[in-house]
């Protein structure tokens, strides 16, 4: 049984590691950011979602572990 879960993990992890291989060669075109008048230099438009999601990942459970960690039970 642990073999099978092994040999799953390691199917779910290579199938999710190609999506993103996939998703980032396919959204290879330079972009320019800018905010406020300022801009950031020329990345693949792959390079901003995925570090918008990493930071939406990082902050998500941060802010919801400050905003519940006032309240009681």
């Amino acid at each position: 049984m642990r073999t099978l879960r092994r040999v799953l993990l390691a199917i779910v992890f290579f199938a999710f590691a190609l999506s993103i291989l996939i998703f980032v060669l396919e959204n290879r075109e330079a972009v320019v950011l800018s905010f406020l008048g300022r801009s950031i230099s020329a990345f693949p438009v792959s390079i901003y979602i995925i570090f918008s999601l990493l930071i939406g990942m990082i902050f998500g459970p941060l802010l919801r572990a400050v905003l519940k960690g006032g309240q009681k039970k």
